[in-house]
């Protein structure tokens, strides 16, 4: 998250491949407001529609596939209509494009990045202004996890950490010798993508707030509590802020924890100012060598002198820790940072003996050892078997792939089972067997399932509001064989299909991009009362992602489905809350469907992507049949477990609360308790969004709803809740208004 005045997080996954969705986000990171005066930006109201599959108005780029949403913007997969030119596409949001510092951040990251000639940062393709005056930057699409998602799987080891400070200090480099700092260096902002031929190639990304040293000291104080060295909130900022920065992202890698951490934002700008780190070495779960716990505090000197002065600087002393450890990496041939030449002369030597000849003596008995192997494994696979044991294993694999498909498991497992059969991985079983036999059932299966996935694309192409849905048939089509019409339409780039493959391979899916998935299965059905049936049930899920749950609104609403309306003003319309109005933007794309994204693990302060306003409240759907009692004692329930401990049980109950009344305002508040705690502050909005409508006389829903507000930034629409509630009574709420005030400054506004 960016410290940036008023608001600063950014989309914190914007690129296709995003990083593994069950990893939370640091609960410690924080951001910090230091408000400017709020100049006024554009005032044309217009908005322009951006829908996938569409050519955005004025530009050359077709919208693909939605990458990641945040306080800033919406990113988008896209494609150059002319060039075939794959590009991540970045479109300011509605709200922001009133407010000049939001503008000016904007246009700096894209005039710093295209300014910057490094391998090693984003390459910026295009930058235009929209007509209704948001503003649009096309940049490289990378497919890679972001450093932050690979420190959270497991600790990585000293090689490794190595080869990737390398390179961030290279494209760091670069940029200050254009006058350019960074300013926001932290793991979020680092994608690890593949490039010739190996992994951890570093891309440095969001320039957002970055500062160019020729304008002199900066008005704002920008950056991220946990990373910013103490001399930015004196208004300071020169290359060696970065230094601190990647200091910080180093204390990180080696210790597992943050240099400093304080119960608020201004508490660890405070320890960031004041006090002195402790050695990585005393907090790492890990034996961490005295000479990199050395080049870490001297990166975190509060003293900028004392610290290393260049990134060249740094990077050497990072290649003389390798030496000294014996240490070899994947990027050892790297370019030798620009020191002093006798200091640069013994980097290189060192570093062509460890990475040249001496792994060559290596590679030969590396190669023996692999044939015998390969050897071994081509006997046994080709060892003489019973025709008929192989025969029956070939029918039981090929009749459990039907099996699969007829349920609708082709390539997303039951959600809840995760680890269940589908279609995708009895195939490659039965493949795996061997012989013609297997592998001809198994092509015959492939073109099989791929054209019941690729006829439902078709049905459901022009499908009003259900082409996201569309496009996820067309990708499951291309997970079992290249079809050039299902490729032309799901828009994947080679890399993201093979990802895509291989997490099926793996069933590596998490609970809640199953659910986000289950409407596949549903609009699968012949039958249009069952597949009503089947969609109100999935909408009514409270668990269902928002976005998710207005799609479904608009495909419900599709004239095949028309006979099952009902009353009005209980249908779509109407729960989606009354912030959905015809003037607002409403999501016309998923985020579970179109990347791994999960839900209550998207970045907060998220704004709606733009598109279509819904159908008018007229047109409605009826709800289940209600039953009250029994939801009651549901939530009695799900409130001992709470008690308990067993959050995911609770968790459970709740939502079979809401299943049998969704109405249930005591299952809400549960939900959102459980979210809160979580940190998953926009998942509790959303629930308590739904609460205050159902329940809207109780001050304490009011409140906890403004603090869910306040913790995704969305300060304006905290400060009315917390009104409300002072207004019904609660003798809290003026404290937090107060707070919040306090918070903004003087302009209290966003």
């Amino acid at each position: 998250m960016v410290v940036e005045a008023v608001t600063g997080q950014d989309s914190r996954r914007r690129m296709s491949t995003l990083p593994d969705p069950s990893v939370p986000e640091p609960k410690t990171t924080a951001d910090v407001a230091i408000p400017p005066s709020v100049e006024a930006g554009p005032t044309d109201t217009r908005r322009l529609a951006l829908a996938l599959g569409s050519v955005v108005p004025g530009t050359p780029y077709r919208l693909v596939r939605w990458l990641g949403d945040g306080g800033m913007g919406a990113v988008f997969e896209a494609v150059h209509v002319d060039t075939e030119r794959w590009v991540a596409v970045k479109v300011l949001h509605s709200r922001r494009r009133q407010l000049q510092w939001v503008l000016q951040g904007f246009r700096n990251e894209a005039r710093a990045s295209a300014r910057i000639d490094s391998p090693n940062i984003v390459d910026i393709y295009d930058f235009k202004e929209l007509e209704d005056g948001r503003l649009l930057i096309a940049m490289e699409l990378l497919e890679g996890p972001t450093l932050h998602a690979e420190i959270n799987r497991a600790p990585l080891p000293w090689p490794r950490i190595v080869a990737i400070a390398r390179q961030i200090c290279k494209g760091l480099s670069a940029a200050h010798q254009v006058g350019i700092v960074h300013r926001d260096i932290k793991p979020e902002n680092i994608i690890l993508i593949r490039r010739d031929g190996r992994d951890d190639f570093v891309k440095l990304l969001d320039f957002g707030v970055a500062h160019y040293m020729s304008e002199g000291p900066q008005s704002r104080m920008s950056g991220t509590a946990e990373y910013m060295a103490p001399e930015v909130l004196e208004g300071v900022s020169d290359a060696r802020a970065d230094i601190y920065s990647l200091g910080c992202v180093l204390y990180v890698l080696a210790a597992g924890e943050f240099p400093f951490v304080g119960n608020t934002p201004s508490d660890t700008l405070n320890k960031q100012r004041v006090e002195l780190a402790t050695p990585p070495s005393a907090r790492a779960a890990r034996e961490v060598p005295a000479d990199l716990d050395a080049l870490v505090l001297r990166c975190l000197d509060k003293d900028p002198d004392q610290r290393f002065q260049t990134m060249d600087e740094l990077e050497a002393a990072l290649c003389e820790l390798q030496l000294a450890q014996r240490w070899v990496t994947e990027w050892d041939d790297l370019p030798i940072p620009a020191v002093e030449q006798q200091r640069r002369a013994r980097i290189e030597a060192g570093l062509r003996s460890r990475s040249g000849r001496g792994r060559k003596r290596l590679w030969w008995p590396g190669v023996i050892v692999l044939a015998v192997l390969a050897a071994i494994a081509v006997a046994w696979l080709t060892w003489p078997r019973e025709a008929e044991t192989v025969r029956d294993e070939l029918e039981q694999h090929a009749a459990a792939a039907e099996r699969a498909a007829a349920r609708f498991y082709f390539v997303y497992p039951p959600r809840d089972e995760p680890d269940g059969a589908t279609a995708y991985r009895e195939v490659l079983a039965l493949e795996a067997l061997g012989g013609g036999a297997a592998l001809e059932r198994g092509a015959e299966l492939r073109r099989e399932f791929a054209a019941t996935l690729t006829r439902l694309g078709d049905r459901y192409w022009d499908f009003d509001g259900a082409r996201p849905f569309a496009y996820e048939y067309y990708a499951s089509a291309l997970v079992f064989t290249e079809d050039p019409h299902a490729r032309a339409r799901a828009g994947l780039t080679p890399l993201a299909l093979e990802r895509l493959r291989d997490r099926a391979a793996e069933g590596e899916f998490t609970e809640h991009e199953l659910l986000a998935l289950e409407p596949l299965a549903a609009l699968a059905e012949p039958d249009a009362q069952t597949r009503v049936a089947r969609l109100e049930a999935l909408r009514n899920e409270a668990a269902i992602p928002a976005s998710v749950g207005v799609t479904l609104d608009r495909v419900l609403l599709h004239s095949e489905h028309r006979p099952r309306i009902g009353t009005p003003g209980e249908g779509p319309r109407a729960r989606l809350g009354s912030r959905a109005s015809a003037t607002e933007d409403v999501p016309t794309v998923t985020d579970a469907l179109t990347n791994e994204t999960a839900v209550g693990e998207t970045s907060e302060a998220v704004e709606p992507v733009e598109g279509p306003a819904t159908p008018p409240a007229a047109e409605v759907l009826p709800r289940r049949q209600r039953d009250p009692a029994a939801a009651r004692s549901v939530v009695e329930q799900a409130r001992a477990a709470d008690r308990a401990g067993d959050r995911q049980r609770a968790a459970t109950l709740y939502n079979r609360a809401l299943e049998l009344d969704s109405r249930s305002v005591d299952a809400l508040d549960g939900l959102a308790s459980l979210a809160f705690r979580k940190a998953r502050y926009g998942e509790s909005a959303r629930h308590l969004e739904r609460a205050v409508e159902l329940g809207p006389a109780d001050p304490a829903r009011w409140l906890s709803l403004g603090d869910a507000y306040f913790k995704t930034l969305r300060y304006s629409d905290a400060r009315d809740a917390y009104q409300r509630a002072a207004d019904l009574g609660s003798s809290a709420a003026p404290g937090r208004l107060t707070k919040l005030e306090r918070k903004l400054g003087t302009t209290g506004e966003e």
